[in-house]
């Protein structure tokens, strides 16, 4: 059966443009993403999405568009990272402090700084000034 076509009918794909769902799976540069919020029943389930994709394919759960919704889902994404899973929770430094403040070990964080200005945005974009 072809991986994506069993992911989806696993979790179904919702417009981009509706409103935060309960909990939702993508794939982006070869990762298992997950927003809306995460509870430890979903993150239970992971496993099963990745054995339906291919080896080594990582979690990635970005605060900005999810959220834990207590102690245990953060034990159980855990358990995935010591299993050899990459697991990798990114969010600003505000939405990261207590996370990490008592964290486990075995994730990865990713603070995420907001670009300040227009100057920054322009240097992330490469769009720089001619000095003719």
């Amino acid at each position: 059966m072809n991986r994506l076509r069993h992911l989806a009918m696993l979790h179904p794909i919702s417009p981009a443009d509706s409103p935060m769902p309960q909990f939702r799976l993508f794939s982006d540069a070869g990762n298992l993403c997950g927003e809306g919020e995460i509870d430890s029943f979903a993150a239970a389930e992971l496993p099963v999405y990745l054995d339906a994709l291919p080896p080594k394919t990582g979690i990635v759960i970005d605060l900005a568009t999810a959220a834990l919704a207590s102690r245990s889902t953060l034990t159980r994404l855990e358990r995935l990272a010591e299993s050899g899973v990459p697991v990798i929770i990114r969010g600003d430094a505000t939405a990261l402090s207590d996370l990490m403040a008592s964290a486990p070990r075995a994730i990865d964080y990713e603070v995420v700084r907001p670009a300040s200005d227009s100057q920054e945005v322009s240097r992330m974009l490469g769009l720089g000034h001619d000095s003719h």
